[in-house]
């Protein structure tokens, strides 16, 4: 039986020194680009440490990207960075950090409410039937916002080892469509003005054992649910389309 479909974009649990496992977390940061190319602000999510948003900013003020044009000169960009964190362990309870450039670009909002998509029954039967260690699928949608346009999806796909046929992975993407059109882009702004967005944004979609609803997901199930959501995070933050282009964005290792 199936006790829950669980769906989230990305998972971020906050960063500690809990034993003495190498840590590794994906935060999204709001940044301010001046015309030379030169972070001048972070904001980063407002659920994000306050310890890891010092070390984003520290960290991500020492990148650079190539001046953004606009109309003959050289312009200001507010945009949305996706960093990768990472606490290494450096001996006698303390960690270093590592924090590496994933991608920028506009940014997504998930509806409000905390309900995920409205899943057909018939495909998550067929998800389920074809066993535990296949089941499970993500759903990439290609985004597109023009200034003072309808947010609108362009194109869309499902990764899955589950033996789905044609018209149940197509219902399963119109499902996701739906509920991911209520929800809302931020662009970015080019000399305060908004420009045309364009992103990828996924789903994934995990099936549990029925006991998992009252025990919680074992060690192994969390685990490989971080790794699945990490790894569409990665893919969704280089597939979507930004002003900026790197110039210096190596990763910044940060000692104790």
């Amino acid at each position: 039986m199936i006790a829950a479909l669980t769906w989230f974009l990305v998972a971020v649990p906050g960063l500690c020194a809990a034993g003495a496992k190498p840590l590794m977390h994906l935060y999204t940061v709001a940044i301010d680009v001046d015309a030379q190319g030169h972070v001048v602000e972070t904001k980063p999510a407002a659920d994000t440490p306050a310890p890891i948003a010092v070390v984003l900013d520290q960290a991500l003020k020492q990148w650079r990207f190539a001046p953004v044009m606009q109309d003959g000169h050289a312009a200001s960009v507010h945009s949305y960075l996706v960093a990768d964190v990472q606490a290494l362990p450096a001996g006698a309870g303390k960690y270093s950090v590592r924090v590496g450039y994933v991608g920028a670009g506009p940014s997504y909002q998930k509806p409000a409410g905390g309900k995920g998509p409205d899943y057909p029954q018939q495909v998550v039967q067929a998800l389920f039937d074809s066993g535990q260690s296949q089941g499970g699928a993500t759903i990439a949608v290609d985004l597109t916002l023009p200034p003072g346009g309808k947010l609108a999806t362009t194109d869309a796909h499902v990764t899955t080892r589950a033996e789905l046929n044609m018209r149940e992975k197509l219902t399963l993407i119109a499902a996701v469509k739906r509920y991911l059109l209520q929800g809302s882009v931020q662009p970015e702004l080019v000399d305060g003005r908004a420009v045309t967005a364009h992103l990828q944004t996924s789903i994934v979609v995990s099936l549990f054992p029925v006991e998992s609803a009252t025990t919680g997901l074992s060690q192994d199930q969390a685990t490989s649910d971080q790794a699945a959501n990490s790894a569409a995070a990665r893919q969704d933050a280089a597939q979507s389309q930004s002003v900026l282009k790197p110039s210096m964005v190596d990763t910044v290792s940060l000692q104790p």
